[in-house]
């Protein structure tokens, strides 16, 4: 009965907090306003809102005493708010129903629907109840002298009734504890649940723990994301204490890609089309020593991102898919998972944890296993380029060479990325750029470097070859060539810029629809263009001028595609024959594999 009469006093203190008003119809009306301790940010509905989407918010309810806990997204650390009875209630309000809103701004006609007025609409985090993933307190050595109780177990359907029996039969749990769990509330994350009770006088200590050490001690209601609790099941399934053995491993290969390849879900996470708030689950700590704005209509996206290298996860996760299914990666799962597991409790047993660092612990993995299935494949691969450590690989049928990554063998990386796209021309002072910052799609590679090459080759028609006026017949032919791509070429354009603004965060007013068949044959056409006046033209003239560090980025490149490509012919004549061939001319403004017979190379 102990839980039942907790439950009632819980409702009642629930009536009235949240409604609709014409003026913000998604936030609450009763006025939430606090300070952090530690660095003073200031806290109103909103952003308190999205505090709890990126790290969770947790309560201490008891017979007299109820407080409220999160972390603060500009200093991260643990706040707690004491005699704040709105905020208690409100949160209460909102843990109970399970949601946390915040408005987020929507790229869209206003016209399209009323219901999303001044452009607006609500992103709701769905909270649930995260046990610590120390789920015995003993295990935490930081608190194992504390007086806390801790009740865990499998979850089940009948929990509430279990729980229900727990605290009649042991009622100084209601009378001198304080505990972090809504009872009659949506069902925890996870498999399995751990409850705990701690003491008021005690409270204070934990918390500065939790601070001192950034440990997570109490439990969180965090946004519920489907893909945190696949990897706590992982956990829970594949990592036991030591001594103890699981038998039966046959998924866990599969369960570790699904894991690491699935896209996050559109429905968890605000990835509405064009909205532009990648960086609130992007970026771990997106507001640190920033300041958390007091709504996000009026933010500007890109002030909050941390530079990164671009990572096409799309890309990559497809191929690591197709490899896993053809048998490749298996050794590496096996050997790594271990470690897959212990980085993510480590991870969880922050008190600033988030899905953010899930995501960069999920990259992380996901480029080993990538690198680790590419090198396996390689060896059943009859024509293959690739690195492993120093050593650079060439299979070429049944011939293998190897050489060490040094000075005399950088061009090999320019190699590599020309046998990635055959027959493709690219600037031979961007290949750097290029191989370093990879696109977030193979389309919009190709569509970039499409663009540039064109817009180069109008400057073709003011220019001059070495010096050599070109001919009027050679001008009215390139002419002619340039106009009939002209209307590619445009699309092109037009698409770049779109997606150019959406990478910056700027805001979109109308959705560009494109046609994927219609930009690659824009592409394949420009290409073959580049191609066909590649050997014929050397552009100069003032349009075309370059600058010195592009002359000499070109050069360094050819040069070192070169002595590659004689480092070769040391070891194998016909191996050499065939990339001089399919490279010439090296020394060029452009670089391009072009294909003498059929070869598929693994990249």
């Amino acid at each position: 009965m102990g839980l039942s009469n907790f439950f009632n006093r819980v409702i009642n203190s629930l009536k009235n907090i949240f409604k609709k008003s014409e003026t913000n119809k998604y936030m609450p009306i009763v006025e939430i306003n606090f300070k952090c301790d530690h660095c003073r940010q200031e806290f109103w509905g909103e952003n308190f809102n999205i505090a709890a989407f990126l790290y969770g918010v947790f309560l201490l309810l008891g017979q007299e005493k109820e407080y409220v806990g999160l972390t603060c997204p500009n200093c991260i650390k643990t706040i707690l708010i004491k005699d704040n009875s709105d905020l208690v209630d409100y949160t209460k309000q909102n843990l109970s129903l399970g949601e946390m809103s915040f408005p987020i701004y929507l790229v869209r006609d206003k016209d399209d629907d009323p219901d999303y007025s001044h452009g607006l609409i609500p992103f709701s985090s769905k909270l649930r109840y995260h046990s610590s993933v120390n789920y015995d307190p003993v295990q935490i050595p930081e608190i194992k002298d504390f007086n806390i109780i801790d009740w865990s177990g499998r979850l089940t359907n009948n929990l509430e009734v279990k729980l229900d029996y727990y605290m009649g039969e042991n009622p100084q749990l209601q009378e001198k504890y304080l505990c972090p769990y809504i009872p009659y509330g949506e069902p925890p994350i996870g498999p399995d649940f751990s409850i705990w009770w701690v003491r008021e006088d005690q409270i204070d200590d934990l918390v500065k723990i939790e601070n001192d050490e950034e440990l997570r001690i109490f439990p969180r209601y965090v946004h519920k994301i489907s893909e945190i609790e696949n990897i706590d099941r992982f956990c829970w399934n594949y990592y036991l204490p030591e001594g103890q053995i699981n038998g039966d491993k046959t998924r866990l290969p599969s369960d570790l890609v699904d894991i690491l390849t699935a896209e996050p879900s559109p429905w968890e996470l605000p990835i509405l089309n064009l909205s532009s708030y990648e960086f609130l689950w992007k970026t771990p700590h997106p507001f640190e020593y920033k300041g958390v704005p007091r709504g996000l209509i009026d933010v500007d996206p890109a002030q909050f991102q941390k530079p990164k290298k671009s990572f096409p996860f799309d890309e990559i996760a497809g191929e690591v898919r197709g490899y896993f299914e053809k048998g490749y990666g298996l050794n590496y799962i096996n050997d790594n998972y271990e470690a897959y597991i212990k980085d993510y409790i480590e991870l969880a047993q922050r008190s600033s944890f988030s899905y953010a660092l899930v995501w960069e612990l999920k990259l992380k993995y996901l480029e080993l296993l990538y690198k680790a299935v590419k090198i396996d494949a390689s060896k059943d691969a009859p024509y293959s380029i690739f690195k492993q450590g120093e050593i650079w690989t060439i299979k070429f049928n049944e011939k293998s060479l190897q050489f060490v990554d040094k000075m005399g063998t950088a061009g090999y990386k320019y190699i590599q990325y020309l046998l990635k796209y055959p027959e493709e021309a690219f600037l031979t002072k961007k290949l750097d750029i290029l191989i370093s910052t990879p696109q977030s799609s193979e389309d919009k590679h190709q569509y970039q470097i499409a663009r540039e090459d064109f817009t180069e080759m109008f400057g073709a028609l003011d220019g001059e070859t070495k010096g050599k006026q070109l001919s009027d017949e050679e001008k009215e032919k390139l002419a002619l060539r340039i106009n009939e791509l002209k209307e590619y070429y445009q699309e092109i354009k037009k698409y770049e810029n779109f997606l150019e603004a959406q990478e910056k965060g700027e805001r979109v007013d109308v959705q560009i629809d494109f046609d994927p068949a219609f930009l690659k044959e824009a592409k394949t056409r420009i290409n073959e263009f580049i191609r066909e006046y590649k050997n014929r033209l050397q552009f100069g003239g003032q349009i075309l001028e370059k600058k010195e560090e592009d002359k000499k980025a070109q050069q360094r490149i050819s040069k070192a595609i070169e002595r590659a490509v004689k480092e070769i012919k040391k070891h194998d004549e016909e191996i050499f024959n065939h990339f001089l061939k399919a490279l010439s001319p090296i020394n060029s403004k452009y670089q391009c594999y072009n294909l003498d017979k059929d070869i598929e190379w693994f990249t």
